[in-house]
C-alpha cells in the first residue's frame, strides 16, 4: 500500500509497523524475501526511496498504540490515516482515539480469511463524524464476539482450503440480506 500511495503522489510517508517479514508473510508483502527477518517498516523506509527518489519516509517499528502512548505520533499531526493493521481490536482502538480527539479522516482497509476478498471504508471524512465501530454487531444479544457486518462469510464461518490443490473444499459466501439460515 505504501508504494500505491507514493506513486499516487503523496510526498511524506509515516510508516507504523512493528512485524517483521517473515516467508510466511511474504505472499501478502511487497518486501521480497531480502527482507526476511527485518522490521517491515525500517525494510519500507529504505525501500522506497531507492524505485521513487523524492519520497520522505519516517519508519517507526512500533504498534500504533505504542506510538501514539509514547508520544511518537500524534493523530492530529496527519492529513489522512490508512489503518491496514488486519487487527479489529487494534482498529477499534484507533477509532475511538480518532473520534474522542476529533482526529483525521481514515481509511481502514483488510483482507477477509484466505484472501477472498477485500474492504476498505473511509470515517471522519470531511468533519463527519462516521464510525468504524458502525461495521460490527454482536453475534447475539450477549457479550458474545463482535462480527464485522462488511465481512463476506458468516459470523460463524468456517474457512478452509486445500494444499494439495483438490477441488473437493467449499466456502461459502454471505452477505447482508441473504438467508442466514444457511
Amino acid at each position: 500500500m505504501a508504494f500505491a500511495l507514493a506513486r499516487a503522489g503523496i510526498g511524506a510517508l509515516t510508516l507504523i509497523d512493528h512485524d517483521i517479514l517473515t516467508p510466511e508473510n511474504t505472499y501478502r508483502h511487497v518486501l521480497g524475501k531480502p527482507h526476511w527477518g527485518k522490521r517491515k517498516a525500517i525494510a519500507m523506509q529504505q525501500t522506497l526511496p531507492v524505485q521513487l527518489p523524492f519520497i520522505g519516509v519516517r519508519a517507526i517499528p512500533a504498534t500504533i498504540e505504542a506510538a501514539l502512548d509514547q508520544g511518537l505520533i500524534a493523530l492530529n499531526d496527519f492529513d489522512l490515516v490508512v489503518s491496514a493493521l488486519g487487527n479489529p481490536t487494534s482498529e477499534l482502538a484507533l477509532n475511538e482515539r480518532a473520534r474522542r480527539n476529533a482526529g483525521p479522516p481514515i481509511i481502514y482497509t483488510w483482507l477477509e480469511p484466505l484472501g477472498i476478498g477485500g474492504h476498505a471504508v473511509l470515517s471522519g471524512h470531511g468533519g463527519e463524524p462516521g464510525c468504524f465501530m458502525c461495521l460490527y454487531t454482536r453475534s447475539d444479544d450477549t457479550d458474545g464476539p463482535l462480527h464485522n457486518r462488511a465481512a463476506f462469510g458468516k459470523a460463524d464461518q468456517t474457512y478452509g482450503r486445500s494444499l494439495a490443490g483438490c477441488s473437493n473444499l467449499y466456502t461459502p459466501y454471505w452477505g447482508a440480506g441473504r438467508d442466514t439460515n444457511g
